[in-house]
């Protein structure tokens, strides 16, 4: 019997919590979201539709696992190094 393993590396991150505060974590992946949105009850009110975003999902080093806007995401740098890039640019 053939076995397959798949592995997910986790990626290091930081969250900014507060103004100068930011917490370790290890981040899991994207999550969209999606809320529908009615139409207004006001007279020339907009007429209603879908409102979307994405956040991180990232888990805490007190185990919690909190959702982040990418605004508030700050990765651990020396990822870049494992990539090759085109210098001529």
């Amino acid at each position: 019997m053939v076995t397959m393993t798949i592995e997910h590396e986790l990626r290091p991150c930081y969250v900014v919590v507060k103004r100068n505060k930011k917490e370790k974590g290890l981040f899991h992946g994207w999550n969209f979201v999606s809320n529908v949105v009615g139409p207004s009850l006001m007279i020339g009110g907009h007429p209603g539709g879908v409102i979307s975003y994405c956040t991180g999902l990232v888990e805490l080093e007190d185990g919690r696992v909190v959702e982040v806007l990418p605004t508030n995401l700050i990765f651990v740098k020396g990822r870049f190094n494992d990539y090759i890039w085109d210098d001529e640019e």
